[in-house]
């Protein structure tokens, strides 16, 4: 969640809506790196994930044509936004603290 909002920010370049999409499929990249990240216990793997994404982002403007923010696409992103956020915080609720102690090290 700390991860869509950041992107915030970038409503000073004055874009409402686009940016509000931005939070959005931040905050499912962040469910996604969160979720990665716990189950391996590396960061490489939420790296390259964002890695990833970010270089078929750039793709988009290049080979992808057509509406992208029709009624079918932003409905399915809130689906797909709450079942991330469903899936992270089960997975944090289930996961043990003793667990959860080598990815504090990650954050010093």
């Amino acid at each position: 969640a700390l991860f869509g909002l950041i992107h915030l920010v970038n409503l000073f370049s004055g874009a409402v809506l686009p940016v509000l999409a931005q939070v959005g499929y931040s905050f499912l990249i962040g469910c996604v790196c969160a979720v990665a990240t716990l189950r391996t216990r590396n960061l490489f793997p939420a790296v390259l994930f964002h890695a990833v994404y970010n270089f078929c982002g750039l793709l988009i403007p290049t080979v992808g044509e057509g509406a992208l923010w029709d009624l079918p696409t932003v409905v399915i992103t809130a689906v797909l936004a709450v079942a991330a956020a469903v899936y992270v915080l089960w997975v944090l609720l289930k996961t043990p603290d003793r667990d959860l102690l080598p990815l504090r090290q990650l954050e010093e």
